[in-house]
């Protein structure tokens, strides 16, 4: 990520590096009200240099995010964006002459976990899978392609949705499933381990964070009612 950033999340303040801003005044700081006007924004999809940041204004910042500095990294959707192809054999098939079930909830599982990886830069452990839909059957010689990405972060948690496909010949693809898996970072106690925050560039991101954040809510309701 080329520069250091502030990132804003209603009222918490986000650091991707230490250190202060310039002494002088920048076109940004004009006076310690823009600071202000900054924590109304909802979503990490603004970023302001701190380099462009005054002392006067940076110090304002800090008393809005009530001292919550932290330090966790930053990255996008796309940084970890990943996308794999299978060629389903005779040993994938059930007797129903039809993708087995199993078989692409395991490659489902395996590329949830390869994003979740790549958006942590450690180790991580399957917690739940929230939705798995089964739109269109697949068959022996079908071309499978499965598409992951992180939708939401938490402290240490990560919601993954994973698209799959089968791919004609032509190149055409035809969506068969769509699923969410929550994935957790651990340290090698195998204790929670604090992950990067996501930046929202789209509206479609946007869209699937909320909704994400929507059946986060809804779990922790199903929890508490014994499901």
């Amino acid at each position: 990520m080329g520069g250091v950033f502030l990132l804003f999340a209603s009222a918490e303040l986000v650091l991707s590096a230490p250190g202060y801003g310039t002494d002088e005044r920048s076109s940004l700081c004009r006076e310690p009200a823009h600071c202000l006007r900054l924590s109304a924004y909802r979503t990490l999809s603004e970023k302001i240099p701190i380099a462009k940041l005054c002392r006067v204004c940076y110090d304002e910042i800090k008393k809005i995010g009530k001292e919550t500095l932290c330090m966790r990294p930053v990255k996008k959707v796309t940084d970890s964006l990943t996308e794999q192809q299978y060629l389903i054999c005779p040993a994938h098939i059930n007797h129903y002459g039809r993708l087995f079930g199993g078989q692409l909830l395991k490659w489902i599982d395996e590329l949830a976990g390869i994003v979740a990886i790549r958006h942590c830069g450690a180790t991580v452990t399957t917690a739940a899978i929230d939705n798995l839909q089964f739109q269109a059957p697949a068959y022996t010689g079908d071309m499978i392609v499965l598409r992951g990405m992180v939708t939401c972060v938490g402290r240490s948690s990560m919601e993954i949705r994973v698209d799959t496909y089968r791919e004609s010949l032509e190149g055409k693809r035809e969506m068969i499933n769509r699923a969410y898996i929550d994935m957790v970072c651990i340290d090698c106690k195998g204790q929670p381990k604090e992950v990067p925050e996501l930046i929202i560039e789209t509206e479609e991101q946007r869209q699937e964070q909320e909704a994400a954040k929507k059946r986060k809510r809804m779990r922790n309701q199903r929890r508490l009612e014994g499901f």
